[in-house]
This record gives C-alpha cells, structure tokens and sequence, in this order.
C-alpha cells in the first residue's frame, strides 16, 4: 500500500505556504505517553502490542481512519520504511526499533502518528513555510481529542513524562528546514548562527544518508520543551524562523547589486549540470537543487517553479528512486536515475 504515496505529493511541497522560497517546511513533533506502562524501551513486545492496539481503537473511534492509512512496522520490507523516513512521514527511532510499532500517515500526508517509537505516541505535522503556528493548532486540537480518551503520563511539577529529557514538558518541539544560500554567500551564516545560539535555539546544518552536510540547508528548532508554554514555544520559533528569512533575503539583496555575476554563474552552472549530468549523487543533486531554487527565487528561471524543485528534492532520494523503479539499486545505479530525473525535468 505504501507504493499509493508515490503519485501523492505530500501538502508542503507545493511550496506556496508564506516565504516557501526560504523556508522549505515548519514542522511540530508532540510526544506523549501512556500512564499505565512504562515507556516503549522497558515494555515487551506484549506490553506494546497491547499500546498499538488502544491507541488504534481511539484513533478509529476518532474516525481518523478514514481519512488516512495505518501501516504496521511489521508488514513493511526495509526499502518501504525508508521511503516513508524520507517522506518526513516516519521518525529515525520508528524505522530502527523494534516490537510492534507501526504509523498512521493522514491521507494529504500533511501529519503522522508513530506509534511505539521513542515515545508511545509521536504527532508529527508539516507544512509550506513558515506556518508554525496553524501547525500547532492543528495538533493542539488532535492533542486535545486524544487527551480525552487517553490517561497520559504527566506530572504537576515537570508537565508531560517523556524518555528524553528535551522533550519534558510540553512534549513540543517546533522546527523550520530554511533554505540560507544568500547568507552563505555573504559570509554571514556564521554570525547568523551564534546570535540565535545566544537566543537558545538550535540552527544546524542538514546532514544526508551519508554524514554529509547538504548545501545551504538548516534546521532551527527550539532545543528545549521544559518550563514554557506551547504557546510560547510555538510563538519564539515562528518569530526566529521570519527574522532568519529577512536576514536571508538581505543577504540575496546584496548579493544582487555587489556579485550579480557570481548569482548567475552558480544559478547557470547549476542549470548546466541538471540539464547534461549523466551521474548525480545525492549531495551534488542537493547543491544544484540550492542553486536552482536561489535562481527561482531571484527570478534568473523563467518556467520553473519552487513547487518543481520540491518535487525534484524529494523524488532524488534514494528509496523514493528504488520504489519509483521496484529494485534495489546500487550507488551507480542511484546516481544514473537520479541524473535521469534532473535532465527530464529541467529539459
């Protein structure tokens, strides 16, 4: 059934939420557990098959199945769970733990919910841009719905019982995956990235499969869930999100009237590559994708569109190749589908 989500694009990549050029996604995570067993890593495969079982009557009895699927763990082979990872569908801990575990994964593919991963229970929404505060609505008010049927864990001094110690508390963390090639450029990342570690926020670069920093990619996220309000939580990563896309975009406006050249060498350079590579891999795609995207964004590509490279971003990962394909590839193979897709689609 996972194969239906290959023609489906999930709701963030139209790219049309507010500031999309810059900020690829927001994201919320809430993470809850169940009173009466102990978290996930201390129950047997009894214990949580039990959990999946309670958990899935509440979110049929909410009438979620209806609008969405339930993928158990235990019926995917590996290449469907990476797919799903890739997606931003599944966390990391879901796809490597172990026992009865599976996800709910919303029709529009816009929330999931993990359940027996790290946590017992594990929201996780997206959408376009900057749209950190309407996710949290939208998972506060499935929060709500469940704390109605669910006793979960939870103390009047520490808030929300987790197995992190980050995510005591509210159970929130709140992320935007921000697009910063202009402040690359300019030198200023570095800066950029101190001043809001002073603000007690994380703004780290965007690793790949293999360990590898992926060109002029960052995720800010609020490090710590303990003694703040979700309000507040929510409110001080939208307002870092919008300040990191100004300086962003005053760093492109520099850039534009100092390195006008240099702009459209990167951003025709990157064309040539998409247009003529016969192997790709997946680090050199995300650097060309940097450079198309800024090209966009600047108005140096005529007929192109953010939406297009979202659908090129997240179509050039590996499993999304495999499943598109039905076979395993090896990394030669990868990169020679993955050229493939870069010459087809900006022909």
């Amino acid at each position: 059934m996972v194969e239906t989500l290959l023609d489906r694009d999930a709701v963030w990549i139209s790219g049309t939420g507010p500031d999309a050029d810059a900020a690829i996604l927001s994201q919320c995570r809430l993470t809850r557990n169940l009173k009466e067993f102990p978290f996930p890593a201390q129950c047997d495969d009894t214990e949580k098959a039990t959990i999946e079982k309670r958990l899935l009557d509440v979110l049929d009895a909410l009438n979620l199945t209806r609008t969405g699927i339930y993928y158990s763990m235990a019926e995917l082979d590996d290449r469907e769970v990476e797919f799903l990872f890739e997606r931003l569908l599944i966390p990391y801990r879901l796809w490597k733990g172990d026992g009865p575990r599976g996800v709910y994964i919303a029709d529009d593919q816009s929330f999931s919910i993990a359940i027996n991963c790290e946590d017992h229970l594990e929201i996780q929404a997206h959408a376009s841009g900057v749209q950190i505060e309407e996710i949290w609505a939208r998972v506060s008010a499935l929060d709500d719905q469940l704390t109605d049927n669910i006793d979960f864990a939870f103390n009047d001094r520490l808030g929300y019982l987790t197995t992190s110690v980050r995510n005591l508390g509210t159970g929130l963390r709140a992320s935007a995956l921000l697009h910063l090639p202009g402040l690359a450029m300019t030198g200023e990342l570095a800066k950029v990235i101190e001043d809001f570690r002073d603000k007690r926020f994380a703004l780290n670069p965007v690793v790949g499969p293999h360990g590898e920093e992926l060109a002029d990619l960052f995720r800010l996220i609020n490090p710590s869930t303990l003694g703040r309000p979700e309000s507040e939580i929510v409110l001080r990563i939208k307002m870092a999100a919008t300040e990191i896309v100004s300086r962003e975009r005053s760093a492109r406006a520099r850039i534009r009237t100092e390195l006008p050249l240099q702009l459209e060498d990167r951003v025709g350079r990157a064309l040539g590559v998409a247009r003529g590579a016969r192997l790709l891999e997946f680090g050199e795609g995300i650097s060309v994708l940097s450079s198309l995207r800024m090209g966009v964004s600047e108005g140096l590509l005529d007929g192109f569109s953010i939406h297009a490279i979202n659908e090129v971003f997240m179509a050039s990962h590996s499993a999304q190749i495999e499943m598109r394909h039905n076979r395993t590839c090896d990394e030669l193979t990868l990169s020679s589908e993955r050229a493939d897709l870069f010459r087809a689609r900006f022909a």
